[in-house]
């Protein structure tokens, strides 16, 4: 996988009082993206799709008992089939696999 920061435009980003890293992948089929969200459950974290923009909204309380937010949104690439994401959080990582359209994978072309 390359990394492709650029495919990405984040549209906001952290919010309040925690930052969480992100980071941009594609491979031939698909576009990643990882989110360190260390601290959170499933359960602490909404994701969503409107008009071509994935949005994360998470919110938790600390050991201090503070409120421990983030709110983060990228612009989906057009290239993207938005209809098929699949997100998993595994150690403080979540990570949303986005596929890419049909039409958008290369493919060879045969010269005659």
């Amino acid at each position: 996988m390359k990394t492709t920061e650029n495919i990405f435009t984040p549209y906001f980003g952290d919010n309040l009082n925690f930052r969480s890293n992100s980071d941009f992948q594609e491979s031939e089929d698909n576009f990643f993206i990882e989110i360190c969200m260390p601290g959170f459950s499933k359960k602490e974290l909404d994701l969503k799709v409107k008009n071509d923009i994935l949005s994360l909204k998470a919110e938790r309380k600390d050991k201090a008992g503070e409120k421990v937010a983030v709110f983060k949104q990228y612009r989906l690439p057009r290239e993207s089939d938005q209809t098929k994401l699949n997100a998993s959080l595994d150690k403080g990582i979540l990570l949303i696999e986005i596929p890419k359209l049909e039409k958008a994978k290369s493919f060879s072309i045969t010269i005659d």
